[in-house]
């Protein structure tokens, strides 16, 4: 007897970016970048996936919009580079996003002692 099916779902978070909400209409939201991939099974075990879907879903109201794969992964690609290379400020904010003040702190303590550590074996 051979058990075979589909549906099974895996979801993956890319990352977030900040947008308006085309549902709720807030200004400046968080919104996630969301791959889903629906999966052919056999005994209960994903072997194929069959169709991927790429989402943005508001983190307040939970509103998905669907798009398509270049302008899913182009967002991607835009949230992992910096804003501006020139700007050294926009640079900091973009590495340091997400982050509460005591990581901050506890991060640019680390740094700091790095340089030092490296600057000491020269």
């Amino acid at each position: 007897m051979f058990i075979v099916g589909w549906g099974y779902r895996t979801f993956k978070k890319y990352s977030k970016i900040t947008s308006n909400c085309l549902h709720c209409d807030n200004v400046s939201m968080d919104i996630d970048l969301i791959k889903v991939t629906i999966w052919f099974t056999f005994f209960f075990v994903p072997i194929i996936p069959t169709s991927k879907r790429y989402l943005l879903m508001c983190s307040k109201c939970k509103g998905i919009e669907e798009v398509d794969k270049d302008t899913f992964f182009d967002y991607v690609n835009e949230k992992e580079k910096p804003e501006s290379v020139g700007n050294i400020e926009a640079l900091e904010a973009s590495k340091w996003r997400g982050k509460t003040e005591t990581q901050i702190n506890y991060l640019k303590e680390m740094e700091a002692f790095k340089k030092k550590k490296e600057e000491n074996t020269l």
